[in-house]
This record gives structure tokens, sequence and C-alpha cells, in this order.
């Protein structure tokens, strides 16, 4: 029974710590050259951003495509289409947690970093950051 303890936590805590890729088209095996990736900073903060829903401007779908949950857990990066985006974070610390929102004009061939952080008043906000580009060679 100790066994079946230990193996069910491992379970149910394992996707917490995997790089889990969560994919806004179809075709998984497009080239980098024509998404966009938004990928967690390697940037050191007590913040660790994953990301919670998404919602693509300028169409007349309004609704928000989730990319995870508590239960399941968040993603922790997500390739799009060029476009611009709301996107919508789950930001934690320990046991405290915000869902801060930030807007992406996402650009083919381009890699965005981001990483929650304080900012005013208490709050937490969250960056996006173009750190990569398939098309220039920026490392």
């Amino acid at each position: 029974m100790k066994k079946l303890v230990v193996l069910v936590s491992a379970v149910v805590f394992l996707p917490g710590c995997a790089n889990i890729v969560s994919y806004q088209y179809k075709d998984k095996k497009l080239p980098d050259d024509q998404i966009s990736k938004i990928r967690k900073s390697e940037r050191k903060s007590l913040w660790q951003p994953y990301i919670s829903d998404y919602l693509k401007l300028g169409e007349a779908n309004k609704d928000w495509k989730s990319v995870g949950s508590h239960f399941t857990y968040f993603s922790t990066a997500l390739n799009v289409m060029p476009g611009e985006y709301a996107i919508q974070f789950y930001c934690v610390t320990g046991s405290t947690y915000a869902y801060p929102t930030a807007t992406l004009n996402a650009e083919a061939g381009y890699t965005y970093e981001s990483r929650c952080f304080n900012a005013v008043d208490g709050k937490i906000g969250v960056e996006l950051k173009a750190v990569k580009s398939s098309q220039s060679h920026i490392n």
C-alpha cells in the first residue's frame, strides 16, 4: 500500500515539473520559421510563469482557449501562429498566485520569454520579451 501511495503521488506531481508545450494549431510539425513560441524565461525569479488561457485578438470568436487547470496543471510553453494575442498567465510562488494578462503581437520565427514579477501596489505583473528569431541568427 505504501508503494501505491508513493507511485500515485509521483504521477500526480510529475506534470508540474515537466515542460508542457501546448499548440494553438493542429499541425505540430510546422517549421519554427512559420510559428511563434512562448517559453518560460531562463532568468532567475521568485515567480514561476505558466500559461493559463489565450485569446486570438481580431477574430469573431471571442472565446478564451484554456491551456490547463489546477488539476492537470498549466503549460510552461505555447506555440502559436503569427498574430495578436491576449495571454493570461498563472504566476505562482509558494502558495501565492496571480493571473496577470499580457498582449503579444507574435511574429513568425520568434521565441518570446515570459517572466512574472512583483509590480507596484503589491500586484503581480508579467512581461513577454522577444529573445530569438530563427530568421536572423539571434541566439
